[in-house]
């Protein structure tokens, strides 16, 4: 396996873990909302905006999920740069809020870096390589492969 194969591979497992990530952080929202406002960076009442929050968390982890069980690698790759800009907006927001900014920077800006890299390798793909023949196909030659 060459490194293009390995980062890939690799860059699948962390496009799954993205995806798992976001979904239990969305479920935390629901379930704490005052504890994951405070992880989050920025603290918050209970009411409709931490449940609203968490809803959006397990939806955004759901898409990821389809497009990678679905095997559209390449759209998933897309999906998670646009998606990118969520915790670019996370930075953003905590920062503004009076958040502590090593928590803006490592945890939001942290993710927002990993997902474009993740994203980029899986547009980009894992190597191609040539169709091989296989043994005992028919061929127009009679059975026999011919090689230039």
């Amino acid at each position: 396996m060459n490194l293009r194969e390995w980062s890939w591979r690799v860059a699948l497992v962390l496009a799954l873990l993205l995806a798992l990530g976001i979904i239990a952080i969305g479920v935390r929202f629901l379930l704490q909302p005052e504890v994951s406002a405070q992880g989050f960076g920025a603290a918050a009442e209970a009411g409709p905006y931490p449940a609203a929050k968490g809803i959006r968390d397990i939806g955004s982890g759901l898409v990821g999920l389809t497009l990678l069980a679905t095997r559209h690698f390449r759209a998933a790759g897309w999906t998670i740069i646009a998606m990118a800009v969520i915790p670019l907006g996370d930075v953003l927001v905590v920062l503004a809020w009076g958040g502590p900014p090593v928590l803006a920077y490592t945890v939001h800006g942290g993710t927002a870096l990993t997902m474009a890299v993740v994203g980029a390798i899986l547009i980009r793909g894992p190597r191609r390589e040539e169709p091989r023949p296989t043994r005992g196909a028919a061929t127009s030659s009679g059975g026999q492969t011919h090689h230039p």
